[in-house]
């Protein structure tokens, strides 16, 4: 089986992250306790320092006053979620499928934290 048919889709990218295969990189991470949107400012973020390859970027907030959605749709955040919008700067041959890394991160976020004994759900945008 060849690498490229290995690391397709989702669970490629997941995958090819689990196994070590991608540069490590060091997450810049932002908590506002509260926030209007967790997209917005992390746009805000972004256009102010420009995201830099290796440097990818999360802002968590526990509460959403006016959350925004892909395409600029209204996101619903109910009491009791952790909010995250996160960037990282996409090179190679997984540009082609970049709308799939959100979900990947989603996915070694829920691994990370289930390990505690804390059952997560995903709201998908």
């Amino acid at each position: 089986m060849n690498n490229k048919k290995l690391f397709r889709g989702v669970g490629g990218i997941y995958r090819h992250n689990k196994l070590g295969k991608s540069s490590q990189t060091s997450w810049q991470l932002l908590w506002k306790p509260i926030c209007a949107s967790t997209e917005i400012e992390l746009s805000n973020w972004i256009k102010d320092i420009p995201l830099k390859k290796n440097q990818p970027r999360a802002i968590f907030s526990s509460i959403q006053k006016f959350g925004k959605g892909q395409f600029g749709r209204s996101w619903y955040s109910p009491k009791g979620g952790v909010w995250v919008s996160a960037a990282i700067k996409i090179e190679g041959s997984y540009k082609k499928d970049t709308e799939l890394y959100g979900l990947a991160l989603a996915l070694a976020l829920v691994e990370r934290i289930e390990r505690t004994g804390v059952m997560v759900k995903i709201k998908w945008p």
